[in-house]
Protein backbone atom coordinates (compact mmCIF):
# COMPACT_ATOMS: atom_id res chain seq x y z
CA UNK A 1 0.00 0.00 0.00
CA UNK A 2 1.89 3.06 -1.25
CA UNK A 3 -0.07 5.98 0.20
CA UNK A 4 -2.12 6.78 -2.92
CA UNK A 5 -5.89 6.67 -2.56
CA UNK A 6 -6.81 6.24 -6.23
CA UNK A 7 -7.00 2.49 -5.62
CA UNK A 8 -9.88 3.04 -3.22
CA UNK A 9 -13.15 3.37 -5.07
CA UNK A 10 -15.26 6.32 -3.98
CA UNK A 11 -18.23 4.05 -3.42
CA UNK A 12 -16.16 1.94 -0.99
CA UNK A 13 -15.17 5.03 0.99
CA UNK A 14 -18.77 6.16 1.14
CA UNK A 15 -20.22 2.81 2.12
CA UNK A 16 -17.54 2.21 4.76
CA UNK A 17 -17.94 5.61 6.42
CA UNK A 18 -21.69 5.06 6.49
CA UNK A 19 -21.26 1.70 8.23
CA UNK A 20 -18.83 2.83 10.91
CA UNK A 21 -20.16 6.38 11.33
CA UNK A 22 -17.17 8.44 10.18
CA UNK A 23 -16.66 11.44 7.89
CA UNK A 24 -15.70 10.47 4.32
CA UNK A 25 -13.37 13.42 3.70
CA UNK A 26 -11.55 12.84 6.99
CA UNK A 27 -11.11 9.19 6.12
CA UNK A 28 -9.77 10.10 2.67
CA UNK A 29 -7.24 12.47 4.27
CA UNK A 30 -6.10 9.87 6.81
CA UNK A 31 -5.54 7.33 4.05
CA UNK A 32 -3.48 9.88 2.05
CA UNK A 33 -1.20 10.76 4.98
CA UNK A 34 -1.29 7.55 6.99
CA UNK A 35 2.40 6.81 7.39
CA UNK A 36 3.55 10.41 7.88
CA UNK A 37 1.07 11.67 10.46
CA UNK A 38 -1.13 9.07 12.07
CA UNK A 39 1.08 6.77 14.11
CA UNK A 40 4.54 6.87 15.63
CA UNK A 41 6.85 4.00 16.45
CA UNK A 42 8.79 3.65 19.67
CA UNK A 43 10.89 0.83 21.04
CA UNK A 44 10.33 -0.64 24.48
CA UNK A 45 12.47 -3.12 26.36
CA UNK A 46 10.25 -5.84 27.82
CA UNK A 47 12.08 -8.42 29.93
CA UNK A 48 15.19 -7.97 27.81
CA UNK A 49 13.29 -8.24 24.52
CA UNK A 50 12.81 -5.27 22.21
CA UNK A 51 9.22 -4.55 21.21
CA UNK A 52 8.07 -1.96 18.68
CA UNK A 53 4.98 -0.01 19.79
CA UNK A 54 2.95 1.86 17.16
CA UNK A 55 1.11 4.70 18.87
CA UNK A 56 -1.85 6.06 16.86
CA UNK A 57 -2.81 9.74 16.82
CA UNK A 58 -6.06 10.81 18.46
CA UNK A 59 -7.87 10.90 15.11
CA UNK A 60 -6.67 7.44 14.10
CA UNK A 61 -7.46 6.06 17.56
CA UNK A 62 -11.02 7.38 17.30
CA UNK A 63 -11.40 5.81 13.84
CA UNK A 64 -9.99 2.48 15.00
CA UNK A 65 -12.40 2.41 17.93
CA UNK A 66 -15.31 2.90 15.53
CA UNK A 67 -14.00 0.03 13.40
CA UNK A 68 -13.62 -2.11 16.51
CA UNK A 69 -17.14 -1.33 17.70
CA UNK A 70 -18.60 -2.26 14.31
CA UNK A 71 -16.78 -5.58 13.91
CA UNK A 72 -17.45 -6.49 17.55
CA UNK A 73 -21.20 -6.27 16.87
CA UNK A 74 -20.80 -8.64 13.92
CA UNK A 75 -18.67 -11.20 15.75
CA UNK A 76 -19.53 -13.98 18.17
CA UNK A 77 -16.49 -15.26 20.02
CA UNK A 78 -16.33 -18.84 21.38
CA UNK A 79 -16.92 -19.39 25.10
CA UNK A 80 -13.26 -20.39 25.43
CA UNK A 81 -12.12 -16.80 24.69
CA UNK A 82 -11.59 -14.62 27.77
CA UNK A 83 -9.38 -11.77 26.56
CA UNK A 84 -10.74 -8.43 25.33
CA UNK A 85 -14.39 -9.42 25.79
CA UNK A 86 -17.09 -7.79 27.88
CA UNK A 87 -17.75 -9.61 31.15
CA UNK A 88 -14.62 -11.69 30.58
CA UNK A 89 -11.25 -11.20 32.24
CA UNK A 90 -8.17 -12.94 33.61
CA UNK A 91 -10.41 -13.88 36.57
CA UNK A 92 -13.04 -15.68 34.45
CA UNK A 93 -10.19 -17.33 32.56
CA UNK A 94 -8.57 -18.60 35.76
CA UNK A 95 -11.89 -19.83 37.19
CA UNK A 96 -12.17 -22.37 34.34
CA UNK A 97 -9.04 -24.12 35.65
CA UNK A 98 -9.80 -24.17 39.37
CA UNK A 99 -8.96 -27.41 41.21
CA UNK A 100 -7.53 -29.29 38.21
CA UNK A 101 -4.92 -32.03 38.60
CA UNK A 102 -2.68 -30.79 35.80
CA UNK A 103 -2.52 -27.39 34.15
CA UNK A 104 -0.48 -26.79 31.00
CA UNK A 105 0.29 -23.26 29.81
CA UNK A 106 1.36 -22.32 26.28
CA UNK A 107 1.92 -19.01 24.56
CA UNK A 108 2.17 -17.94 20.94
CA UNK A 109 5.46 -16.51 19.75
CA UNK A 110 5.22 -12.97 18.30
CA UNK A 111 1.42 -13.13 18.32
CA UNK A 112 0.49 -9.81 16.70
CA UNK A 113 3.35 -9.71 14.15
CA UNK A 114 2.36 -13.26 13.10
CA UNK A 115 -0.85 -11.84 11.63
CA UNK A 116 0.16 -10.42 8.25
CA UNK A 117 -1.68 -7.96 6.01
CA UNK A 118 -3.09 -10.65 3.69
CA UNK A 119 -4.63 -12.48 6.66
CA UNK A 120 -6.24 -9.27 7.90
CA UNK A 121 -7.54 -8.58 4.39
CA UNK A 122 -9.10 -12.05 4.21
CA UNK A 123 -10.55 -11.64 7.70
CA UNK A 124 -12.41 -8.44 6.81
CA UNK A 125 -13.72 -10.19 3.71
CA UNK A 126 -15.06 -13.02 5.87
CA UNK A 127 -16.85 -10.43 8.01
CA UNK A 128 -18.90 -9.26 5.03
CA UNK A 129 -16.85 -6.31 3.70
CA UNK A 130 -16.25 -6.10 -0.04
CA UNK A 131 -12.73 -6.13 -1.50
CA UNK A 132 -12.23 -2.36 -1.52
CA UNK A 133 -13.66 -1.90 1.98
CA UNK A 134 -11.41 -4.71 3.24
CA UNK A 135 -8.35 -3.01 1.73
CA UNK A 136 -9.20 0.26 3.47
CA UNK A 137 -9.81 -1.42 6.82
CA UNK A 138 -6.62 -3.49 6.52
CA UNK A 139 -4.66 -0.34 5.73
CA UNK A 140 -6.03 1.38 8.84
CA UNK A 141 -5.37 -1.51 11.23
CA UNK A 142 -1.89 -2.71 10.19
CA UNK A 143 1.61 -1.25 10.27
CA UNK A 144 4.60 -2.71 8.44
CA UNK A 145 2.19 -5.23 6.87
CA UNK A 146 1.14 -6.87 10.14
CA UNK A 147 -0.88 -6.23 13.29
CA UNK A 148 1.16 -3.86 15.46
CA UNK A 149 1.39 -3.56 19.21
CA UNK A 150 -0.33 -0.31 20.21
CA UNK A 151 -3.34 -0.27 17.87
CA UNK A 152 -6.64 -0.78 19.74
CA UNK A 153 -7.87 -3.04 16.93
CA UNK A 154 -4.96 -5.51 17.12
CA UNK A 155 -6.13 -7.66 20.08
CA UNK A 156 -9.61 -8.31 18.65
CA UNK A 157 -8.36 -8.93 15.10
CA UNK A 158 -5.69 -11.31 16.39
CA UNK A 159 -8.27 -13.14 18.53
CA UNK A 160 -10.53 -13.58 15.49
CA UNK A 161 -7.63 -15.39 13.81
CA UNK A 162 -7.79 -18.02 16.57
CA UNK A 163 -11.39 -19.10 16.02
CA UNK A 164 -10.51 -21.90 13.62
CA UNK A 165 -7.74 -23.00 15.98
CA UNK A 166 -10.33 -23.18 18.75
CA UNK A 167 -12.51 -25.46 16.60
CA UNK A 168 -9.59 -27.76 15.84
CA UNK A 169 -8.60 -28.10 19.51
CA UNK A 170 -12.20 -28.89 20.42
CA UNK A 171 -12.36 -31.59 17.72
CA UNK A 172 -9.03 -33.05 18.85
CA UNK A 173 -10.08 -33.43 22.49
CA UNK A 174 -13.45 -34.87 21.50
CA UNK A 175 -11.76 -37.48 19.27
CA UNK A 176 -9.37 -38.70 21.95
CA UNK A 177 -12.18 -38.77 24.51
CA UNK A 178 -10.34 -36.88 27.27
CA UNK A 179 -12.05 -34.27 29.41
CA UNK A 180 -9.77 -31.27 28.89
CA UNK A 181 -10.67 -27.66 29.59
CA UNK A 182 -8.89 -25.09 27.46
CA UNK A 183 -9.10 -21.30 27.27
CA UNK A 184 -7.57 -18.44 25.30
CA UNK A 185 -6.48 -15.17 26.90
CA UNK A 186 -4.89 -13.25 24.04
CA UNK A 187 -1.71 -15.22 23.23
CA UNK A 188 -1.87 -17.28 26.46
CA UNK A 189 -3.50 -20.70 26.08
CA UNK A 190 -4.27 -22.83 29.13
CA UNK A 191 -5.20 -26.52 29.01
CA UNK A 192 -6.22 -28.41 32.17
CA UNK A 193 -7.56 -31.82 33.10
CA UNK A 194 -6.79 -35.05 34.91
CA UNK A 195 -3.52 -35.52 33.02
CA UNK A 196 -0.99 -33.47 31.10
CA UNK A 197 -0.64 -33.10 27.33
CA UNK A 198 2.86 -34.55 26.87
CA UNK A 199 1.66 -37.16 24.37
CA UNK A 200 -0.29 -34.50 22.48
CA UNK A 201 2.27 -31.70 22.56
CA UNK A 202 3.73 -32.29 19.08
CA UNK A 203 0.28 -32.59 17.52
CA UNK A 204 -0.99 -29.44 19.23
CA UNK A 205 2.08 -27.47 18.13
CA UNK A 206 1.55 -28.77 14.57
CA UNK A 207 -2.07 -27.54 14.60
CA UNK A 208 -0.86 -24.10 15.69
CA UNK A 209 1.71 -24.02 12.86
CA UNK A 210 -0.93 -25.01 10.31
CA UNK A 211 -3.00 -22.05 11.49
CA UNK A 212 -0.03 -19.71 11.06
CA UNK A 213 1.18 -19.48 14.66
CA UNK A 214 4.26 -20.77 16.46
CA UNK A 215 4.07 -22.03 20.05
CA UNK A 216 6.99 -21.10 22.30
CA UNK A 217 7.86 -24.73 23.00
CA UNK A 218 10.60 -23.80 25.47
CA UNK A 219 7.99 -21.95 27.55
CA UNK A 220 5.40 -24.75 27.73
CA UNK A 221 4.84 -25.17 31.46
CA UNK A 222 3.06 -27.99 33.25
CA UNK A 223 1.79 -27.47 36.82
CA UNK A 224 0.60 -30.42 38.92
CA UNK A 225 -1.95 -30.12 41.73
CA UNK A 226 0.72 -30.50 44.43
CA UNK A 227 2.63 -27.53 43.00
CA UNK A 228 1.80 -23.83 42.84
CA UNK A 229 -0.74 -23.44 40.04
CA UNK A 230 -1.32 -20.01 38.52
CA UNK A 231 -3.41 -19.02 35.50
CA UNK A 232 -3.26 -15.49 34.09
CA UNK A 233 -1.78 -14.20 37.35
CA UNK A 234 -4.26 -15.89 39.72
CA UNK A 235 -3.70 -18.87 42.02
CA UNK A 236 -6.11 -21.74 41.26
CA UNK A 237 -4.99 -24.62 43.51
CA UNK A 238 -7.96 -24.84 45.90
CA UNK A 239 -9.60 -21.47 45.56
CA UNK A 240 -9.06 -18.36 43.49
CA UNK A 241 -6.52 -16.11 45.15
CA UNK A 242 -3.85 -13.52 44.49
CA UNK A 243 -0.42 -15.20 44.23
CA UNK A 244 1.58 -15.32 47.46
CA UNK A 245 4.43 -13.08 46.24
CA UNK A 246 1.96 -10.38 45.18
CA UNK A 247 0.16 -10.50 48.55
CA UNK A 248 3.35 -10.63 50.59
CA UNK A 249 5.14 -7.80 48.75
CA UNK A 250 2.13 -5.49 48.71
CA UNK A 251 1.38 -6.11 52.40
CA UNK A 252 5.02 -5.34 53.28
CA UNK A 253 5.05 -2.10 51.26
CA UNK A 254 1.79 -0.89 52.86
CA UNK A 255 3.13 -1.80 56.32
CA UNK A 256 6.37 0.11 55.68
CA UNK A 257 4.48 3.11 54.31
CA UNK A 258 2.71 3.31 57.65
CA UNK A 259 5.72 2.71 59.89
CA UNK A 260 8.56 4.28 57.87
CA UNK A 261 6.74 6.74 55.61
CA UNK A 262 5.63 6.32 51.98
CA UNK A 263 8.67 7.93 50.34
CA UNK A 264 10.90 5.18 51.69
CA UNK A 265 8.98 2.54 49.69
CA UNK A 266 9.12 3.87 46.13
CA UNK A 267 12.34 2.01 45.32
CA UNK A 268 10.98 -1.20 46.82
CA UNK A 269 7.78 -0.83 44.78
CA UNK A 270 9.89 -0.47 41.63
CA UNK A 271 11.88 -3.56 42.59
CA UNK A 272 8.85 -5.75 43.32
CA UNK A 273 6.26 -4.60 40.76
CA UNK A 274 8.06 -2.85 37.89
CA UNK A 275 10.31 -5.60 36.56
CA UNK A 276 10.61 -4.17 33.04
CA UNK A 277 11.66 -0.64 33.91
CA UNK A 278 12.16 1.65 36.86
CA UNK A 279 9.44 4.27 37.24
CA UNK A 280 10.27 7.76 38.43
CA UNK A 281 7.24 8.09 40.69
CA UNK A 282 6.06 11.18 42.50
CA UNK A 283 4.34 10.60 45.83
CA UNK A 284 0.89 11.13 44.25
CA UNK A 285 1.66 8.69 41.44
CA UNK A 286 3.02 6.19 43.96
CA UNK A 287 -0.23 6.48 45.92
CA UNK A 288 -2.24 5.81 42.74
CA UNK A 289 -0.11 2.76 41.96
CA UNK A 290 -0.52 1.29 45.44
CA UNK A 291 -4.26 1.89 45.36
CA UNK A 292 -4.43 0.22 41.93
CA UNK A 293 -2.57 -2.84 43.22
CA UNK A 294 -4.99 -3.11 46.15
CA UNK A 295 -8.02 -2.58 43.92
CA UNK A 296 -6.85 -5.43 41.65
CA UNK A 297 -7.39 -7.80 44.60
CA UNK A 298 -11.04 -6.80 45.12
CA UNK A 299 -12.82 -9.28 42.78
CA UNK A 300 -10.42 -12.08 43.71
CA UNK A 301 -10.14 -11.91 47.51
CA UNK A 302 -12.56 -9.45 49.10
CA UNK A 303 -11.36 -10.12 52.66
CA UNK A 304 -7.75 -9.32 51.82
CA UNK A 305 -8.86 -6.28 49.82
CA UNK A 306 -10.82 -4.87 52.78
CA UNK A 307 -7.88 -5.45 55.12
CA UNK A 308 -5.30 -3.79 52.87
CA UNK A 309 -7.61 -0.88 52.04
CA UNK A 310 -8.14 -0.20 55.74
CA UNK A 311 -4.37 -0.02 56.29
CA UNK A 312 -3.87 2.00 53.11
CA UNK A 313 -6.22 4.64 54.54
CA UNK A 314 -3.95 4.95 57.59
CA UNK A 315 -0.91 6.00 55.55
CA UNK A 316 0.12 9.62 56.09
CA UNK A 317 0.63 10.83 52.51
CA UNK A 318 1.11 14.52 53.33
CA UNK A 319 4.39 14.13 55.17
CA UNK A 320 7.00 11.44 55.53
CA UNK A 321 6.26 10.96 59.22
CA UNK A 322 5.46 7.34 60.02
CA UNK A 323 2.38 6.32 61.97
CA UNK A 324 2.62 3.83 64.83
CA UNK A 325 0.25 1.24 63.40
CA UNK A 326 1.25 -2.31 62.49
CA UNK A 327 -0.23 -4.43 59.71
Amino acid sequence: MDGKISEFAGSALYSLTYKIGYNEEKLRYILSHFREQYYKRKELDKKGKKRIISSPSKNLLKLQRLILAYISKKTLFPETFHGYKKKRSNLTNARCHLNKRVITKLDIKDFFPSVHFKKVLALFGSLGFNEQESKILSRLTTADYCLPHGFSTSPTLAALMLINLDKRLKTLFMKIGLDYTYTFFSDDITISGNKGIKTLKKLICKIFRQEGFIVNESKIKEQNFWEKQEVTGISVNEKLNVPYDYRHNLRAIVHNCITLGPRTQIDRFNSEFCLDRKLDLSLSKFRERIFGKINYIKPINRELYNQLLAYFNKINWRTNNPVSVLV
